[in-house]
Order: C-alpha cells, then structure tokens, then sequence
C-alpha cells in the first residue's frame, strides 16, 4: 500500500521536491492516525485510537510516563494483531513545561518500516 505522507505532529501532507507529495508504504500514517484520534470517538470504530487523554490531569512522574507507553503500545496493537509490523519499541522522554514526547519506532521483518515521534500535555485537564 503506498499513500501520501503525513507529518504526524500536524496531520499535513508532506511537501516533496517539484510541488509533489512525499509517499511511503502507509504504516507512518497508521501510526499518526493511532495517535491523532482518541478512542471511543470513532464512529467507524469505538476501539480505535488512543487513551492518552487520560493523562490530561496527570504530573509528569516516572509512573504517568510509564503509562505513556503502556497508552502507546496499546493505540497501536491493531497494527501488530493484522501484521501491518512486527514489533514497536517506545521511547517516552520528558520535555518540561508539562509536556512529555514520546517515539514510535516500528518493525517489520527485522527492519524499521517507520518512526514517528507525538507529544503529551500533562496537566492541561
């Protein structure tokens, strides 16, 4: 599957040389989607999406970040579970301010098929 690439901090399409659109294979974009869309709020599919807006109210503690990556792995287990990737390895950082990143890194084959790096707001609930 090839698709138009979309950053996945703005939901834009990407930009390429000569007024184009970059395109990849589609697993970033599942990826940006995983993240943008928070679950429950899908028509087409209750159990999509994420749970990080749990931690709106949230400090940054070594606990809320741990459920950071607990909150990622679990938006993106449907990837696994249809075999659009193998594995993911997350990366959770605290920035300050309230704010923690985190990144994606995805699998598949032994290869890395795609990276996308998100934000969390702690404390804006």
């Amino acid at each position: 599957m090839i698709d138009r690439y979309i950053d996945p901090k703005t939901g834009d399409y990407v930009d390429a040389d000569g007024g184009a659109y970059k395109y990849d294979d589609g697993v970033l974009n599942m990826l940006a989607y995983s993240f943008k869309i928070s679950k429950g709020s899908w028509e087409g599919d209750p159990l999509f999406g994420h749970d990080l807006d749990k931690l709106a109210q949230a400090t940054d503690t070594p606990e809320n970040r741990r459920l950071v990556d607990i909150y990622a792995r679990d938006a993106i287990a449907w990837m696994i579970e249809l075999a659009y990737i193998d594995t993911v390895d997350v990366r959770v950082a605290s920035l300050g301010g309230g704010k923690v990143a985190f990144e994606v890194v995805a699998w598949k084959s032994g290869r890395k098929v795609a990276a996308g790096s998100f934000e969390v707001p702690f404390g804006v609930g």
